[in-house]
């Protein structure tokens, strides 16, 4: 599954919308799919392998729930967890 997972989270740069100024970031665990920052740049998000995000915002989700929403499957939402900065957080599981 981290195979697909570490495939799958390259959708975020693309997909990901969210009213933020430049510099802003999202950590995204994504467990055996491992850690992540978006980071916004001037010409938009930019996804980086983080060993321990130290974003503002944060989102942790376990491996069924990742696959099952970045392959736009339904998942419990009740498994991801959520912190600071919710409009930069909740753009992230809009992401398919």
């Amino acid at each position: 599954m981290a195979t697909v997972l570490r495939t799958l989270v390259w959708a975020f740069p693309k997909q990901y919308e969210a009213d933020a100024t430049v510099g802003a970031q999202v950590g995204i665990d994504l467990e055996e799919g491992g850690s992540w920052v978006l980071a916004l740049r001037v010409d938009g998000w930019e996804l980086d392998e983080a060993k321990r995000p130290s974003a503002a915002a944060a989102v942790a989700m376990p491996g069924d729930t990742s696959w099952r929403m970045l392959s736009g499957g339904a998942y419990d939402p009740a498994t991801i967890t959520k912190a600071v900065a919710a409009h930069l957080v909740d753009a992230v599981v809009r992401v398919r």
